[in-house]
């Protein structure tokens, strides 16, 4: 009987050796704070900055973007530019941000795996028509759902960030 109890207790440690090693395969490794760059779906670049609040939280701290948007009067093909400020903690690996300002509409959705961050990113923003020339008509223009990948910049330093809901267009 003995025998039988211990080939039982052995049994059960190699099943719990072997659940644990399953379980520690099938996760994700955390995300690291720094300057990630990538592509859009549209071939065009896009950055994020992760950083550590200082209290051991990451944050989505801005972005920058560059997309061909398509417009209400003169169609597809116009390339806008937004630098984002930002100060959205993490959720798990996970963010998402919407910036809502009176010359820009952002949502950035992503998901962060160690070096690797991907998502989606909707922008929309009014522009001039004609941007060089004196106009007064104005056309919204709306980048529809991006996805995007990016990868961690080896030791890039941070750059100053743009204060948290605050825009700026890239020209």
């Amino acid at each position: 009987m003995n025998h039988s109890v211990n080939r039982l207790a052995l049994a059960a440690a190699q099943v719990a050796l072997a659940l644990a090693g399953t379980m520690a395969a099938g996760t994700t490794s955390a995300q690291v704070a720094g300057l990630y760059q990538g592509v859009t779906s549209q071939g065009q670049l896009i950055e994020i900055q992760l950083i550590e609040d200082g209290i051991g939280t990451l944050v989505f701290s801005g972005g920058t973007v560059f997309w061909q948007a398509t417009c209400t009067r003169s169609g597809p093909g116009r390339t806008v530019a937004w630098g984002i400020g930002a100060s959205t903690p993490l959720d798990g690996q996970q963010v998402t941000h919407e910036f809502r300002g009176n010359s820009l509409y952002e949502r950035w959705r992503m998901f962060f795996a160690g070096n690797n961050v991907s998502g989606t990113f909707v922008g929309r923003t009014p522009e001039y028509v004609d941007p060089f020339a004196s106009s007064r008509q104005v056309q919204l223009c709306d980048s529809g759902t991006l996805n995007f990948t990016a990868t961690l910049v080896p030791s890039a330093k941070p750059s100053a960030p743009v204060a948290n809901g605050q825009a700026l267009q890239i020209q």
